[in-house]
């Protein structure tokens, strides 16, 4: 390999971004390739002017050195050669000037090179040779060559070491930052604190504070100060990290000295003003948790001593950031559960192992229906709480019992089911004990929940069962019936037509159940669609009355109030057809003693009272009102849930499965429309529905 391929070669290596020592051990290695005769040592200093602490040799580790001749270069800081020529050891360079030479040769002695490492007066190590015969002038050129990369590599690693050359101002910034950055309460505080001192150490034109997610590879912008408005710095609140200066230093953790800007081609802000940057990571156990920007626009620029000072002021910073991130994770945590615990729809009691309520969350007094007391911690359960439940308890003992039980099986978790009355609640408590770090039993966690509600349904379901149970045995026992006596025996014509007439109207009802059955799984699953277009209600309500009449008694008459002038709907036609036919035909059926039974529409201009909110859009009102058995005023709002019927003797003979108005209300609020109902026990209901009015805005909709 050349010398200049290999000068190559060891410098993308020294300025690579793998570890210090891996690049050092590699780099040598290709010099050990190159030039086996050589022998080299590489020895560091971890702070300027100080006794060499780290030795790396680098290859033929069993050679022995002698560390005379390296003091020497360290406290001369020149270059030692010994060899047998006299002739000027190296080439003239900023880091070989005036090279001492041995003043005799002797030929048992090898030849000998000590360079120091040094940049801007602090000496970072020294690089030995040596080798039996006389260097080259390829080794010697390319070994004094390789001494500012050498002082980058080396400055690289050990940026943020204890810097004792400062300025007095600089040591009072340092002293300060650290009083400041204990009492930060949280990191941005700390972070912007961090960023304005350094601004001010080294009097920067701007600056600015970054926060790494290493989670998701960006950093996202904390503090900024000095830039114009037109640089861009406060556009956008995160960047990746796998484009930028930034973001470099966020990945690798090594900070960047921007001496030329314009010559950078990683670079990114838009501000021609900037001439120089500093850009330091903020470690914490050698990851970047922060990055820290500073620019000048400003004679003198930025010098390597600036960097490693602002470096050591983002050490300083490193242990109070993990304490301060930690805190506001802590915080964060404690927050996000307490605003769970409040939300919770379950009540919480945390109780000492007396019983005394330590802490509760609001559910735990609302789903009791008590006031929450301005001290609960002098409250016990149950004494406490039981006075205060003793009109809505039936079984005062049950609640007494089961706390004793608690405290008597303190491992156990038990529970019970509670009714209250005045209104009706149904509770289910549990009680589950709590233990420390240790293991210890320190108290019990009580949850109460609601599950009233539950118990509605189960009890829904149940008569749903018994009722469609019911309804389907009452036709399939007519069908069996005629269907087995025409099997049987022959009629005559007459008869015969009207036994299949009857297996048809009781098949006819079977379906209709399906139907509804399978309507309401429909509109669980979202799979019913409107094909909605302008539609007459005219039309409809034609369409409908001849399939009424039919229904209709001697007792019954039908009054239809429709205006000529009505506006047509925008709606499904069929589906519009399917609730009106359902709201007529139980007004008829719900109308045993008979009566009048009508239907009135009009565009609505006024909303009438007992209205729920409706929406604000042009619609037309139909009103069904018949002068049958009525509604009480406790069914009438549970008139609309699946399974509910009236329960009294009438609408038992009546039958239905009680899905047909939950499907109607959920037809109506797919148009948009509502629907509600009036009604006086005993006097007749009145159901409301509203569907919009086919405008421009509607059709678009």
């Amino acid at each position: 390999m050349s010398t200049l391929a290999l000068f190559s070669s060891l410098a993308q290596t020294l300025l690579a971004t793998t570890p210090f020592e891996q690049r050092m051990q590699h780099c040598f290695g290709l010099l050990a390739d190159s030039y086996p005769q050589l022998d080299l040592r590489l020895t560091l200093l971890n702070e300027p002017d100080a006794r060499p602490q780290v030795v790396l040799p680098l290859h033929r580790t069993s050679a022995v050195w002698d560390n005379t001749r390296m003091m020497q270069v360290v406290r001369r800081r020149q270059p030692v050669v010994i060899d047998q020529h006299t002739a000027p050891a190296l080439p003239p360079s900023p880091f070989t000037t005036s090279a001492i030479v041995a003043s005799e040769w002797q030929a048992d002695i090898q030849c000998y090179l000590g360079l120091p490492i040094q940049w801007e007066g602090r000496l970072w190590g020294v690089l030995e040779a040596r080798r039996n015969g006389t260097f080259s002038a390829s080794e010697r050129t390319l070994l004094s060559n390789l001494l500012p990369l050498l002082a980058t590599a080396i400055g690289e690693a050990h940026w943020g070491r204890p810097i004792h050359h400062t300025s007095s101002e600089q040591q009072l910034d340092v002293r300060a930052l650290t009083h400041d950055l204990e009492i930060a309460p949280d990191v941005t505080t700390l972070l912007t604190t961090l960023l304005q001192r350094a601004i001010h150490s080294v009097k920067a034109s701007a600056g600015a504070i970054n926060l790494v997610d290493r989670e998701h590879g960006e950093y996202r912008l904390i503090a900024s100060q000095g830039y114009p408005p037109t640089a861009g710095i406060s556009e956008r609140t995160s960047w990746p990290w796998n484009v930028g200066v930034v973001g470099r230093v966020a990945r690798t953790g090594k900070a960047a000295l921007l001496t030329d800007i314009a010559h950078d081609s990683e670079w990114q802000l838009s501000t021609p003003d900037v001439r120089a940057e500093i850009v330091v990571p903020v470690r914490v156990e050698g990851e970047a948790w922060a990055v820290l920007v500073l620019s000048t626009n400003r004679e003198p620029i930025f010098s390597t001593r600036d960097l490693y000072f602002i470096q050591a002021l983002a050490d300083v910073a490193a242990r109070p950031l993990q304490r301060a991130t930690s805190y506001s994770e802590l915080l964060e945590a404690r927050m996000q559960l307490q605003q769970t615990l409040a939300s919770l729809p379950l009540g919480l009691a945390l109780t000492d192992g007396e019983g005394r309520i330590l802490r509760t969350n609001p559910a735990w007094y609302q789903l009791w229906q008590i006031e929450q007391p301005a001290d609960e911690t002098a409250l016990y359960l149950p004494w406490d709480i039981l006075p205060l439940l003793l009109k809505r308890l039936s079984h005062p003992l049950e609640l007494t019992d089961f706390f004793a039980e608690c405290q008597a099986q303190p491992d156990e978790t038990l529970e019970l089911a509670l009714r209250l009355s005045e209104p009706l609640q149904d509770l289910k408590l549990r009680s589950t004990p709590v233990k420390d770090a240790q293991h210890q039993i320190t108290g019990r966690l009580v949850v109460i929940e609601d599950v009233t509600r539950e118990r509605e349904i189960d009890k829904m379901k149940n008569e749903f069962v018994s009722v469609v149970s019911h309804e389907l045995r009452t036709p399939l026992t007519s069908i069996l019936g005629y269907t087995e006596l025409l099997l049987a025996r022959e009629f005559k014509p007459i008869e015969r037509q009207e036994f299949v007439q009857t297996v048809y109207d009781q098949a006819n009802q079977l379906s209709k159940m399906v139907d509804d059955l399978l309507n309401l799984s429909r509109l669980d699953a979202g799979q019913i669609k409107l094909n909605r277009w302008v539609v007459s209600l005219h039309q409809i309500i034609r369409e409908i009355t001849k399939q009424l009449n039919e229904m209709l008694s001697e007792k019954h008459r039908l009054l239809i109030d429709i205006p000529e002038g009505i506006p047509p709907i925008f709606a499904d036609k069929d589906k519009v057809r399917q609730i009106l036919t359902n709201l007529l035909s139980n007004a008829i059926k719900y109308s045993p003693n008979g009566g009048q039974v009508a239907l009135i529409v009009r565009e609505l201009r006024k909303v009438p009272p007992g209205a729920p909110p409706l929406p604000n859009e042009r619609s037309v009102i139909i009103a069904v009102r018949d002068q049958g058995m009525g509604i009480s005023e406790e069914d009438l709002p549970k008139l609309f849930t699946r399974f509910f019927r009236v329960d009294n003797s009438t609408t038992r003979k009546i039958g239905g499965t009680g899905l047909g108005l939950s499907i109607t209300k959920a037809l109506i609020e797919l148009h948009g429309g509502r629907i509600w109902a009036t009604s006086t026990l005993g006097r007749g209901t009145t159901f409301w529905v509203t569907l919009p009015i086919a405008t421009e805005l509607a059709r678009r909709g």
